[in-house]
């Protein structure tokens, strides 16, 4: 008897924890503002992992968004974990 492996993509709201279409959330990072020229605005460094909001949570003050956001940026830890939630079933 064969098996075969199946991957399952979940995706959350980094704010509030609920499951939604890709297509509905939007990413979010903090972004190093420098006096370089226009180069660095082509190429902005990213601080930190991003964060993925869901329609809802778009319409909350900004502050919940960037605490979330400086949150990430400090914990090195987090920093490694990848903003998507993979859950692996194997039939």
């Amino acid at each position: 008897m064969a098996t075969t492996s199946r991957t399952t993509y979940t995706y959350t709201c980094d704010l509030c924890g609920t499951a939604h279409p890709r297509h509905d959330l939007r990413r979010f990072g903090l972004v190093t503002i420098s006096e370089g020229g226009p180069a660095s605005s082509r190429n902005p460094e990213i601080q930190g992992p991003p964060g993925d909001v869901c329609p809802a949570c778009r319409e909350r003050p900004i502050s919940e968004l960037l605490a979330l956001l400086e949150k990430r940026k400090a914990k090195p830890d987090e920093a490694q974990r990848s903003p998507i939630t993979i859950h692996a079933n194997r039939d």
